[in-house]
């Protein structure tokens, strides 16, 4: 998984089009939809539900949005941690190029991190029965707070019927 993935899943979740989102990364819709293609081979099962006239995130995709929210949050907080660090300034054993090299390979490793801990502490699933007696399920355009803070997709069982 690349953080240009990352990136182009997050775009498309808030654009709901691919040729907005592609737009909206500076890339050509072809790149766009052969990255959401790669990542969902690298994940194991399609993240959108895709038809003539819109997207949307499938189950296996709406589990995994809170996670990819949290790896754009954390490559956002790297790019600005490096770019406060390379305006600093230097001292005299420090070379001027050196935020830039190492950037790259912070992100990486938080990525790897990340992907690593989804392994390791998948996010729970709720039983068939607790969908059932909560009455929601995952919709990817419709937020709601899961109460630490962090929004969660969620639509009405009845919506799917």
């Amino acid at each position: 998984m690349k953080i240009r993935q990352v990136t182009y899943f997050l775009a498309l979740c808030e654009e709901q089009n691919f040729t907005r989102a592609a737009r909206r990364c500076g890339v050509a819709q072809p790149s766009l939809s052969r990255a959401i293609q790669l990542l969902e081979q690298e994940i194991g099962g399609q993240l959108f539900v895709r038809s003539n006239s819109s997207i949307r995130l499938t189950e296996l995709g709406a589990l995994v949005y809170p996670e990819f929210v949290r790896i754009g949050q954390s490559t956002e907080n790297i790019e600005r941690t490096a770019a406060s660090f390379v305006a600093s300034p230097k001292t005299s054993d420090q070379k001027p190029v050196e935020g830039f090299t190492r950037a790259p390979s912070i992100g990486a490793a938080t990525i790897s991190i990340l992907a690593a801990g989804l392994a390791l502490h998948p996010a729970p699933q709720a039983t068939a029965l607790e969908s059932a007696q909560a009455g929601t399920l995952a919709e990817p355009f419709s937020l709601q707070s899961n109460g630490d803070g962090h929004l969660l997709p969620t639509r009405k069982t009845e919506d799917l019927l």
